[in-house]
């Protein structure tokens, strides 16, 4: 069995308007798994990614969450933490996760789920008024 090193053990939490529900059984389901399964994908481009929770979806105001300001209100939100193996791989200059919220850009999702957000573009967006995922890092949840 293969030991990882973890680099840094500050957790980064995943904020998402997409509906990334990751577990069901029903045909809903199986679309709300291809988007959780493209959001896994895409934060695994370039190290490994340790999971510590499943995504959850809650009812809050989204702002001050980091997404654009072509949101406000209260959404359905999916949160979820986790790290990753290799955290030089994504970082650049003074922001540690910048490769990370590049990667996040522009990725095609699947919509008309249980989001209550009407999205213009059905893409993960990032660093614009569209801004429909954040990565709050360092994020300590026992805080």
């Amino acid at each position: 069995m293969t030991n990882f090193q973890i680099i840094s053990s500050a957790m980064i939490r995943c904020i998402c308007l997409f509906d990334i529900t990751p577990d069901g059984s029903d045909q809903h389901y199986q679309l709300q798994r291809r988007n959780w399964n493209t959001v896994l994908q895409t934060l695994s481009i370039r190290s490994s990614l340790i999971l510590y929770t499943k995504p959850k979806k809650i009812w809050r105001e989204v702002e001050n969450l980091g997404l654009g300001i072509n949101h406000n209100g209260y959404h359905n939100l999916w949160i979820f933490d986790f790290d990753l193996t290799d955290k030089a791989a994504v970082g650049m200059d003074s922001d540690p996760i910048y490769h990370l919220k590049q990667d996040a850009d522009y990725i095609p999702m699947i919509t008309g789920l249980n989001e209550t957000v009407k999205f213009a573009k059905k893409y993960l967006r990032q660093n614009c008024p569209e801004q429909n995922i954040s990565f709050l890092y360092p994020f300590d949840a026992d805080k």
